[in-house]
């Protein structure tokens, strides 16, 4: 299992009755994260892409996870002095919450073993996240699911395998990237422009990485532009997103992306500690 992750995270988390789902599943998702030293900086926007949820819902549970000291933010800025994604200390010593714990019966009571939890007046088991929701702006495994399925001519398909597989998928790619090559997919077989055989199961298509082996639909004259790119920068930096119609990602070696893009990706991937997306031209000089 060399490809394993885990979540470093405080084990009092868990067990804290203050603690709305989404707020341990955030503090989870940014101890994916970590480093040795306990910290991490995701931005706003990857969180709540990767939580499906608004980022008013992200920066209302880093609150809570702060009040409750189970982080730190500390504020970043760029050498322009331009603010950047904050870094998030996850603290793992109890007493830095100063007795404020699931530990203590006057905060939240112990939970035992065989007794069912109260009822609220709604008939729940649990409180209501009152920060939870969806996110309008993101694609949905549905949407993705009714425009492939549109295709005349695909293979017969599962819809919980590919729902999975969608789900591993838009942690490293965005959503509105692989819709876009669906439809994309799907138009060359309702209007061919030469032979296209069936679509293979959805589950496969995006485990194979679909969206990133198709040839997008542009005009040979469009010349990307240099905004084009350092706009993709950015977001590769901050999500680990690139758009297909930019061709290789800026981690493979058949990359496009004017020298200055790469070098500025290089250099914010060097100071997050994430090696894998720095372009192998500049893995052993990232600064010069």
């Amino acid at each position: 299992m060399t490809n394993a992750r885990v979540s470093i995270t405080p084990a009092d988390a868990w067990a804290d009755q203050r603690l709305t789902p989404l707020q341990c599943r955030l503090l989870g998702l940014i101890g994916t994260y970590v480093g040795k030293d306990h910290r991490a900086w995701p931005s706003q926007r990857t969180l709540a892409t990767q939580l499906g949820v608004t980022r008013k819902a992200i920066n209302d549970g880093v609150k809570a996870l702060k009040k409750y000291g189970y982080i730190e933010v500390e504020k970043r800025t760029r050498e322009d002095g331009g603010q950047t994604s904050n870094c998030y200390l996850v603290l793992m010593d109890p007493l830095s919450r100063q007795g404020d714990t699931p530990c203590n019966p006057a905060v939240t009571p112990p939970v035992t073993l065989g007794v069912t939890p109260p009822v609220t007046p709604e008939g729940d088991t649990h409180k209501k996240d009152p920060i939870e929701r969806p996110n309008e702006d993101t694609v949905t495994f549905e949407d993705a699911w009714k425009a492939y399925n549109l295709s005349p001519k695909k293979a017969r398909q599962k819809k919980k395998p590919a729902r999975d597989a969608w789900a591993r998928a838009i942690k490293k790619a965005d959503p509105e990237t692989i819709l876009k090559a669906i439809e994309q997919e799907v138009q060359d077989r309702i209007n061919p422009r030469g032979w296209n055989g069936s679509l293979q199961d959805m589950k496969r298509w995006i485990r194979d990485e679909g969206w990133m082996t198709l040839e997008p639909h542009s005009s040979p004259e469009k010349q990307k532009s240099q905004i084009d790119w350092q706009k993709a920068g950015r977001q590769f930096v901050e999500l680990g997103i690139w758009p297909i119609t930019l061709g290789p990602r800026p981690n493979q070696p058949t990359c496009e992306a004017p020298e200055e893009v790469l070098r500025f990706i290089a250099r914010e991937a060097l100071a997050q500690g994430n090696m894998s997306m720095i372009h192998p031209k500049w893995l052993e000089a990232p600064h010069e």
